[in-house]
Parts: structure tokens; sequence; C-alpha cells
């Protein structure tokens, strides 16, 4: 029966006068609950979130990734997680941002995941070992490819192409793998080695998005040349760094355009890799360089270049920090996303290529077991596989657990990657 100015709503509970509804994209990362939260869907009044717990990226992402879009959140938390809700309780919550997906998330007849076959349980070490061997190869490839740009001014793009091409068959062999042994933090052999891991990378998050083999061709061809330009410079500044002067930020930032005047005449380059290894610095509120382009003139592919090539800045050591975890840093690539500088859909194909618990980094159980992250289960990003080692009295055991498939065990936290390859 519909409820009539006659007629009485039933009296709330006092626990429930305490809370108010509250929509999910309000919440304030970096936030400190004083209560807990819980799920508004009627009838779902499920406990979400602990009081004490500290609100992050990663918490929100799953709670959307649940269907959770309301919660029921203290009224002495308002303040605390929803600094703009005394300006904004009487109108309407803000409608969503769209989420711009100009490229991908698409499954056509052309798509290259078609062609995959996917692997399950660890590598054998003859597969870990031909990885290795195509990784070394691509970086001796990729080096005297670079070389040649900054001392000849020319372009031989057959030999870095057989880079790409190489990767491609790699990823249809064990697109896990791949992503493991492109995400690991690049600690030395600057800047080439975080040239071919983010053209790794890339082509893994070009992959899940049902991008074909043309367009990742391109998509690995431009992040491969990208940095390039980074070779004709001062080596005290060709590796970004906190404390540099203005002058030493401009002359960084002007490094793509190297590459742009190079690449201009260069017609056995195709236009999209061309675009890609000029924007991939680009972000879309136009905060990138080096022309401080916005959205709309962001070649789709560069976007997601984009994204890799920052999550691997992010966890790698630089002359002054040592990089973030990886989980630190996906959380990191999701927030700056809701700000408005990394396309939506690059960022969920992150998620779905490496997890939200990286691929190759250590998580911890609600029951003190330690494992490691070996396999994104794609769609189902916040549940990974992981490999469990235990001690016994005869030595140790190995344990694999698809959270997919186990919904009573629960990641308590997230630890460092492990280096694997």
């Amino acid at each position: 029966m519909a409820v009539t100015a006659a007629t009485p709503r039933p009296a709330r509970s006092a626990e429930e006068q305490d809370f108010v509804q509250l929509a999910v994209s309000r919440l304030q990362p970096g936030a400190v609950l004083t209560s807990p939260i819980f799920d508004a869907r009627p009838g779902r009044r499920q406990f979400l979130l602990a009081a004490g717990q500290q609100l992050t990226e990663a918490q929100l992402e799953t709670l959307r990734t649940r269907g959770v879009s309301q919660v029921l959140v203290s009224k002495s938390d308002l303040r605390n997680i929803c600094p703009d809700y005394g300006a904004t309780r009487d109108a309407p919550p803000a409608a969503e941002p769209v989420e711009a997906m100009p490229v991908g998330w698409k499954r056509t007849p052309a798509s290259f995941c078609h062609e995959m076959h996917p692997a399950s349980g660890l590598p054998d070490r003859a597969t870990v070992t031909r990885f290795q061997e195509s990784f070394a190869d691509s970086l001796n490839a990729t080096d005297r490819s670079l070389e040649r740009m900054v001392q000849g001014s020319t372009v031989e793009p057959r030999e870095i192409l057989r880079v790409s091409v190489q990767g491609l068959h790699r990823l249809l062999e064990d697109i896990d793998l791949y992503v493991t042994q492109g995400i690991q933090p690049v600690d030395d052999h600057y800047p080439t080695r975080q040239s071919v891991q983010t053209a790794m990378l890339a082509s893994a998050m070009g992959t899940v998005m049902g991008l074909s083999r043309p367009e990742l061709l391109d998509l690995s061809l431009g992040c491969l040349l990208h940095d390039a330009g980074l070779l004709t410079l001062p080596r005290a500044i060709a590796h970004p760094r906190a404390e540099m002067t203005l002058s030493e930020k401009l002359d960084y930032m002007k490094h793509p355009l190297f590459v742009a005047n190079l690449l201009e005449s260069q017609a056995q380059v195709s236009q999209g890799a061309k675009m890609v290894a000029v924007q991939i610095h680009e972000r879309l509120d136009g905060s990138g360089f080096p022309k401080q382009q916005r959205a709309p003139l962001i070649h789709p592919l560069a976007r997601i270049a984009g994204v890799a090539d920052a999550y691997l800045s992010m966890v790698s050591p630089g002359p002054v920090d040592p990089g973030i975890s990886p989980h630190r840093a996906i959380e990191q690539i999701l927030q700056e996303t809701r700000k408005g500088l990394f396309d939506p859909g690059a960022s969920r194909a992150l998620l779905h290529a490496v997890s939200l618990f990286p691929l190759g980094s250590t998580v911890r159980l609600q029951d003190g077991r330690v494992g490691r992250v070996i396999r994104s289960n794609r769609e189902n990003y916040t549940r990974p596989v992981i490999q469990v080692v235990t001690r016994t009295e005869s030595g140790q055991q190995s344990e694999l657990i698809d959270l997919s498939q186990r919904p009573e065990v629960e990641i308590a936290s997230a630890g460092p990657a492990l280096k694997t390859m």
C-alpha cells in the first residue's frame, strides 16, 4: 500500500537514526572511519567496513564491483569521509562521471584475445626460461634501435617491430607470466627497460580490451619508441626526480618532441604508433606533456600506454625514492582516474590484466598465511589466484588457491612484489 499523508511511517530505531544514506562516489579516500559502514540496499544491511580502517581507492572499487552504490554512514563520520556533505545534503547527489572508453571493451571477430588459450597453474621452468631469453632479446634489440634513432636520426622499424611481434607470441602463450615479467620494478637499464616493459603491459591491457593484432602492434611499437628522446638528455635529468629545477623539468618535458620530429617523415611507422610515442605522457585533464593536450586530442592507444607507463614509474625506484608497492600503485592509478587524469577504460584494463593485488606481489590472508599472486581472474580482479607455501615436517608444501572459487578465503593485506623473473 502506498504511503500517504494520513499513513504514519514506522518509527526508525535509534541505530537507524544515527546513520544516513550516502553514495559510494561521495566517500573520501584517505579518511579514517570512526564508525562502521553498512550496505544501504533494502534487505542487505550487511557490515562492510570496520571502524578504525582508512578508506582506500581499492576498498571503494571493491564496493562498486560488488554492486554497492549506497552505504549507511554514521552521522558523526560525515564531515570526515564526505567533506562536502554540509553544502550538498539538500541537493540531489552529483551525477557519476561518464566513463570515456573510446577504444576497447568490445569483442569483434578481429580481437586478438580470440587467439588466446588461457594457461593455468604454475608455469614450468622451461617456459620461464624461454620468457627470460625472449625478454633479454627484446632489451638488446630495442637498445640497438633507440641508439640508431639518436645517433643517425633515422628509424629502422623492422627490428623493433620484431620485438612487438615476439611479445604478442609470448602473450598468447601465457598472458599472466608475460604481465608478471612486464610489471617488475624497473631498477636498471633505463630508459630501454622502461620502454620494453611499458609495451608488454600496454599490450596485455589492449588484449583484454578487445584490440586487434594491428592495433596491438601499433600500441607496442609506440611504447618501444617513446623514450628515445631521453637518450639525448644529460644523464642527470634523463630520469625524472622530485628535486629538479624548473629548467631541468622543462628540458625533460620536451623529450617526446624529439621522437615527434624524428617520426614525422617516417612513412613506415603507422600513425597510431606515432601518436602513442608522442602522447604517452599527456593526461586527459591537460596536466601532461609535452603539449598539455586534453582528452579529445589524445589518441585512444596513447591513453592505454599512459596508464601502463605511469604504473611502472610508480613501482620503480627513482634517483631519490624507492617506488611504491604494486597494490598502492593500483590505488593511486584509480584515484587519479577519478580526478580525470587517466581514461577509465584503460585503468579498468590495468585491473583486469594485473588484478587489484598485482601479479607477483605478496598478500597476507586473514588466517595469517602469506601467498604470492600468480594469476589474474580478469573481471573478478579482487579475487586472483595465489600460491601459498607452508612448511611441514617433510619440507615445504605449495597450494594454489583460486580466490574466485573460495569465497571463505579473504585477503587481509597486500605486500611488496617478489622478484620472480
